[in-house]
């Protein structure tokens, strides 16, 4: 997930937490790409992140982070 303050992507907020100066900050569901597939490194959508596939790949996404996804984005 991209972080809306330091616009770095981290498979989770609690990993952004650990290595970087700021809590982890939400980003816009309008925001071009705000999620980066872990295994091929292509940016997506949030459309496509809904898929919980990556559309390149095909590689599933966690299904825990949906039970985050009020961290991770705002709107």
């Amino acid at each position: 997930m991209e972080c809306g303050q330091c616009h770095q992507y981290f498979a989770c907020y609690r990993c952004h937490n650990l290595v970087v100066d700021h809590d982890f900050v939400p980003i816009s569901t309008k925001d071009t790409k705000p999620v980066m597939c872990g295994r091929c490194k292509h940016k997506l959508s949030f459309q496509q992140y809904q898929d919980k596939v990556c559309p390149y790949c095909f590689a599933k996404f966690n299904p825990k982070c949906e039970l985050h996804e009020h961290l991770y984005f705002k709107d």
